[in-house]
Order: C-alpha cells, then sequence, then structure tokens
C-alpha cells in the first residue's frame, strides 16, 4: 500500500465522516473507481480511530462535563444527556457487533451503495423540509426518540447510509433545531466510531499486520481532516440552515454508483 493511498483515504474519511454523506460509502466507491484494492481491516480501523479522536477533541469539553456526572453529582440535564447518548447508541453496536460480517460480505458492491447515497438524500431532504414548516422546540430527544436515532445510525452500518445524515434527520424529526441535532449526532459518533475501530482492530488479530507508516498516516490525516470537517459543518448548518447542497451531492454519487455498477 503506498503512503498516498492511505492520505487520500484519510482524507476522504476525515471529510464525510461528519459531513452527510456518508464514510464508508465514499471508500467504497473510491476503491472502485480507482480499482484500489481493499486495505484491510487495520487500515480502516485507523482511519475510524482518527475520526474518533477528532470528535473526542471538538467536543472535549462537553465530553468531560457529562462522564463527570458518573463520578460526582452534575446538573440533571447532563445526567439526561448522557442516559440519552447512551441508549442510542445500543442498536448500532449491537448490530455492529453481531452483523458486521453479513454487511461486509453482502453490502460492499456499488448496487448498494449507491442505494444507500439515495436513501440518505431522501431522508436529508425530508428533513430539510420539515425545519421549514414546524417550529422546533425541543432541546433534547425523549427516551423514545433517543432509541428511534439509534436504530437510524445502526442504518449507517450499510455503505452510503450516512451516520451523521441519518441521525441528524432523527434530530430533526424529534423537534430538535439543527444546532441541537447537529450536536447530539456528533456526541453521538464518539461511541459508534470508537467501537467501530475498536472492532476493526480485535478482527486484525486474526489476520496479517498492516504496514506501519501508511496506517498512522491515514490516522493522522483522518483525524485533522476530521476535526476540520466537524467545525466547517456545525458553522455551515449555524450560517445557512440547510443541507440542500448535500442532498444534491448525494442524488450524484447515488447515480455514479448505478451508473458503475450497470456499467462493469
Amino acid at each position: 500500500m503506498e503512503i498516498i493511498h492511505s492520505v487520500f483515504l484519510g482524507v476522504i474519511q476525515g471529510l464525510t465522516e461528519f459531513l452527510p454523506i456518508s464514510s464508508d460509502g465514499h471508500l467504497v466507491l473510491v476503491r472502485h473507481l480507482l480499482n484500489w484494492h481493499d486495505e484491510g481491516v487495520v487500515f480502516d480501523a485507523s482511519l475510524h480511530m482518527g475520526t474518533f479522536f477528532a470528535v473526542i477533541v471538538f467536543y472535549r469539553k462537553t465530553w468531560w462535563r457529562l462522564i463527570g456526572t458518573l463520578f460526582r453529582r452534575g446538573s440533571k440535564a447532563d445526567e439526561v444527556l448522557l442516559g440519552l447518548l447512551i441508549v442510542s447508541t445500543i442498536p448500532g453496536a449491537l448490530l455492529g457487533f453481531f452483523a458486521s460480517d453479513v454487511l461486509e460480505k453482502y453490502f460492499r458492491g456499488m448496487f448498494a451503495t449507491g442505494c444507500g447515497f439515495l436513501f440518505t438524500a431522501i431522508i436529508l431532504y425530508v428533513a430539510d423540509r420539515m425545519v421549514g414548516k414546524s417550529a422546533q422546540k425541543n432541546d433534547r430527544p425523549s427516551l423514545s426518540q433517543a432509541v428511534g436515532i439509534g436504530f437510524l445510525q445502526a442504518l449507517a452500518l450499510l455503505p452510503g447510509v450516512s451516520r451523521s445524515g441519518s441521525t441528524i434527520s432523527g434530530g430533526i424529526f424529534s423537534k430538535l433545531s439543527k444546532e441541537k441535532a447537529v450536536e447530539f449526532s456528533f456526541l453521538m459518533a464518539m461511541p459508534i466510531t470508537g467501537g467501530a475501530g475498536f472492532l476493526g482492530i480485535l478482527k486484525s488479530l486474526e489476520g496479517p499486520t498492516a504496514l506501519f507508516w501508511p496506517t498512522i498516516g491515514g490516522f493522522i490525516i483522518s483525524f485533522l481532516v476530521g476535526l476540520w470537517a466537524i467545525n466547517y459543518f456545525v458553522k455551515f448548518v449555524t450560517n445557512r440552515k440547510t443541507f440542500k447542497p448535500f442532498v444534491i451531492y448525494l442524488l450524484f454519487v447515488s447515480v455514479v454508483s448505478f451508473v458503475f455498477h450497470f456499467a462493469i
């Protein structure tokens, strides 16, 4: 594996993990379009760990405050938020642990990826329209809504289905403002991206050892680009308050995926 490949894929992972356009879908798309072989679970785990640390750093003050409620008396709001984040992580964690091999085997093709991109475009478009037609008043979802958002996050194990796009949409469906939906989505990202990286590391123990420098390079680049992407997207939502550019882009890459599937 060349170092330039690891840098490029690190950029893809860092950008697309937090922008609502699917990191796994883009990794599948890029590898097919450029005819790059799969670098293996160790390398993919390093990319996920890079974005894992990016979300920790960006929300370090919030996570420090929330985790602190486990050891000392915190505000009621923080205790409730931490509980909701834990609950919302469970569906994706269970599906990832028990079904990741099946998903890896049967849903890594271009057709499935194109369907995932199209699904994300639709759900993001509906959420975008919903904000303009109804008042978004809640600061956090209810328990049942958090479970629902968790199931949407679980769908993101399918390539092309954006984790952030699905969970942000779920937050908006729960009457959160776009800003609050983005915050809840990105706070949810820490355990799920960390879990994906950790699961990849466990699987790597059963396979060949990855090349050291490409793996380290992918980790560093995905961390730095991921940190920039979170900051950019938070400002984008605050200032522009629309997801239409991402919807249009998702429709484009879904068409590319379908064309590539039927042309090969």
